[in-house]
């Protein structure tokens, strides 16, 4: 990678990371740019980054990967006479013969993830992050000593090191995805653990702009280990006020108008931090009656998030089935959620008039944000306890006036619109089954999910074959070359001999003076 350094006070760092490399292959050090003092949007903005002073005694330096040109060569190959076809025989022939690359290896993956194949699928995700690891700096990477040399960092005043990665790089984005995917793919099969190892990972690459909409979903994988540490963790995230969500948008002038807002002001998170307060509060000790503190803390929360999202409440307790028209000495839901309900539509009606032209847009953001978080939280709101705190929450926040409920709403958080292009189906336990019959040979899976060393090709590209698809301009500046490659000569004229034939038969070939094989240069016969 290119280490992008932002700190004044060090020296320009640059180091090359080689992504998905063969053995054998050179590393390409020749083309380093000046990217010192690299900063995006809004890292680079200080007036739309108030948190800035939690960062003010830290640096930060940001990454990418570098692709070498062996590594370049081999991923046009497959991007111009693989990707393009959609034969997934070839794809798999194509991973078979090379290993180390991953754009098709992410690609074969999905086709198996895809066809209700996960295990071989995982196996081909694993073989993508042990790539990545191989190819990261040690700067990067982190170490045993690494959480706690922060730690002493922010006790002492000392400088904190983050090590930021930008999504939109080309290098980079496969590395994001194939996380994401690995962390999906950890839930799916039961290990929330992993899941929120992963998306604390992906949070940490870009902690302001999350461009994989982790946020969407960790705050459940936190609450789902059902750690203390865990419980913990949201409550530490929310009140640091480390993480914020940012936005910016072209307005009808056609300049950039930027929307923050907190963490909290995130449907799921002003949920999941009360929860968290809640559960928590059985978890710590009986002195001084710090249980009853948090408990009261967590109770404040609730009613805090009720009253910005009054409709959550109703989709809970529906999607947990539980009864909402029955009546009961303790437990009276119709006398609450009516309320409610038009509670919220006051302050929609408020809302509107704070977005104005945004407020559509805005709704459904919302709405999606809320959609996930249903989906995935809904089981953690239904034991008997949650649901009689809810209850309680509910009748204390029904039974001040509504108007001035909607009155303590004085902000919109805009920023939240940038969730507004995300699809919920993409953050569902399962993939779109795709109905293929025998598409793969079976003979080519085992070739690819295994690496085969010094093993003979089984797919020839255009130009191993000496041939030029789509045929050559004989009037351009590369006909002498391109006639050369047809005629299966190479530089000096000499004839290229392809090293995936027999090797008797390049044997042979080779003795003859005016033969090479392929990738071996010529030899050298200066006596001097």
């Amino acid at each position: 990678s290119e280490e992008k350094d932002d700190d004044d006070d060090d020296d320009e760092k640059k180091s090359d990371m080689k992504e998905g490399e063969e053995e054998g292959d050179d590393i390409n050090t020749d083309e380093e740019t000046n990217v010192k003092n690299y900063a995006p949007w809004p890292y680079s903005d200080p007036t739309v980054l108030p948190t800035s002073q939690q960062y003010a005694n830290s640096s930060s330096s940001w990454h990418k990967f570098q692709r070498s040109n062996t590594y370049t060569t081999k991923l046009e190959e497959f991007r111009s006479y693989v990707s393009t076809t959609g034969d997934i025989n070839m794809l798999a022939m194509f991973v078979a013969d090379n290993p180390f690359i991953i754009e098709p290896i992410l690609q074969l993956a999905m086709f198996f993830f895809h066809t209700r194949e996960n295990e071989k699928g995982l196996d081909l995700v694993k073989r993508i992050l042990w790539i990545f690891e191989c190819a990261c700096t040690s700067g990067f990477l982190p170490s045993p000593t690494t959480s706690r040399q922060s730690n002493n960092n922010a006790n002492c005043g000392k400088k904190t090191k983050f090590m930021f990665m930008d999504q939109s790089l080309d290098a980079n984005e496969i590395f994001f995805s194939t996380l994401n995917l690995f962390v999906k793919n950890s839930t799916m099969v039961g290990c929330v653990n992993t899941s929120l190892a992963g998306s604390r990972l992906l949070l940490s690459l870009d902690p302001l702009r999350d461009p994989m909409g982790v946020l969407l979903t960790m705050d459940y994988f936190s609450l789902a280990t059902m750690k203390e540490v865990d419980y913990q963790f949201v409550i530490n995230l929310i009140e640091s006020e480390m993480i914020s969500i940012y936005h910016r948008r072209l307005n009808d002038i056609g300049e950039y108008e930027p929307h923050r807002c907190e963490l909290i002001n995130m449907p799921n998170w002003r949920y999941s931090y009360a929860l968290a307060l809640y559960k928590l509060s059985f978890l710590v000790a009986d002195e001084d009656d710090e249980d009853e503190l948090m408990k009261v803390k967590a109770t404040e929360a609730l009613k805090s998030a009720i009253r910005s999202y009054p409709f959550i409440p109703k989709l809970l307790l529906d999607k947990n089935k539980i009864n909402t028209t029955g009546r009961s000495f303790q437990i009276d839901w119709p006398s609450v959620l009516s309320p409610l309900r038009e509670f919220n539509e006051d302050l929609k009606n408020h809302e509107a008039v704070i977005a104005g032209l945004l407020a559509n847009d805005y709704e459904v953001s919302k709405q999606k944000i809320t959609q996930i978080f249903i989906d995935r939280s809904h089981k953690l709101w239904c034991g008997d306890d949650v649901v009689k705190w809810l209850y309680d929450c509910c009748v204390e926040v029904v039974s001040v006036d509504a108007q001035t409920n909607c009155e303590a709403t004085t902000c919109v958080p805009l920023a939240l619109l940038r969730y507004s292009s995300y699809d919920p189906a993409d953050f569902e336990d399962s993939f779109a089954h795709i109905p293929v019959a025998n598409a793969l040979d079976p003979q080519l899976v085992d070739l690819a999910l295994h690496v085969r060393q010094n093993a003979r090709r089984l797919l020839r590209m255009p130009q191993q074959q000496g041939g030029m698809p789509g045929g050559f301009n004989i009037e351009g500046p590369q006909a002498i070359q391109q006639i050369r490659a047809l005629l299966g000569t190479g530089r000096d004229g000499m004839e290229v001999i392809d090293p995936d034939l027999p090797f008797a038969e390049i044997f042979w070939r080779s003795l003859m003076p005016w033969a090479r094989v392929d990738g071996v240069p010529p030899g050298n016969n200066n006596n001097n």
